[in-house]
């Protein structure tokens, strides 16, 4: 078995606390057996108390010495300003695997999806082409399959809500970096809710600052990906909520508010557990 380690943590910028963690992965990179697991760094004092920290101030109860999980061990909030979000890269700019997080899996390994519902189950990749920014999810969020959604009329789902990073650079796959919250694309993938937060990095001093900042060309690219992506796969064009139109941040915070209010739900116990781990 294959084992590679290298560090996922990537934001030193001031006010943010995120942990250090480092990414291991198992098995080999374009098959069905490779996964991606995420641990703490233990020999360092200063990343325990930073974790445990976090925990407490998180209501998170996996301590430094656990392999964490990048769903249930991270803050969605990394610092005060409820506009700063968490963000897990699963899939980098300016590639096709599909990677995804693992739900039903221990310590929710990343993964490379697959078609479940073809002979041998063959790896997914995107045949539309190359993704054009990176994409991930908000640790701590779930789109309830069980709960209709105001907007959609669908129900979700069932993952992490997905994040669109208009950062200019391609992350890596586990990155985890703090980032600001921009906008919203409203998404209905094969009748359920798929809900797309667009953030940029938090702290680049290039950032736009704001969705009207972002150019015009760069969001009508990012809402032709979305409808458009499956039509190389022999399906249909996507349905977008609002006509297609990128929402501001306070629709992005209060879609946020609604999946991190799903999430406990289903870390309560309040909504029945569908078969993921949830530590």
């Amino acid at each position: 078995m294959l084992c590679r380690t290298r560090v996922a943590w990537l934001v030193a910028t001031s006010g943010v606390t995120l942990p250090k963690w480092v990414t291991r992965e198992e098995g080999t990179v374009g098959t069905h057996t490779w996964r991606m697991f995420f641990e703490c760094q233990n020999n360092n004092n200063n990343n325990n108390n930073d974790i445990n920290k976090i925990n407490k101030n998180n209501n998170i109860t996996t301590t430094a010495t656990m392999r964490p999980s990048a769903w249930h061990d991270l803050a969605l909030h990394p610092c005060s300003d409820s506009a700063i979000i968490t963000f897990v890269c699963e899939i980098p700019k300016g590639t096709r695997a599909k990677m995804e997080l693992m739900k039903e899996e221990v310590h929710n390994p990343l993964a490379q999806d697959v078609h479940r519902k073809k002979p041998g189950k063959p790896l997914r990749f995107f045949t539309y082409g190359d993704i054009p920014f990176n994409y991930g999810f908000a640790p701590r969020t779930w789109e309830d399959p069980t709960e209709l959604d105001a907007d959609t009329r669908c129900h979700g789902d069932g993952d992490p809500i997905d994040v669109v990073h208009l950062g200019g650079r391609p992350a890596v796959t586990g990155a985890v970096q703090a980032v600001r919250v921009l906008g919203v694309l409203g998404l209905i993938d094969e009748g359920e809710t798929d809900w797309k937060i667009i953030v940029e990095p938090y702290g680049d001093p290039h950032a736009y600052g704001s969705l009207a900042n972002v150019p015009q060309e760069l969001r009508e690219g990012i809402v032709k990906w979305f409808r458009e992506y499956k039509t190389t796969d022999g399906k249909g064009r996507n349905e977008l909520t609002h006509g297609g139109e990128i929402r501001g941040v306070e629709d992005a915070m209060h879609v946020i508010g609604v999946c991190a209010r799903q999430y406990e739900n289903l870390i309560s116990g309040t909504t029945k557990n569908p078969g993921y781990w949830l530590r």
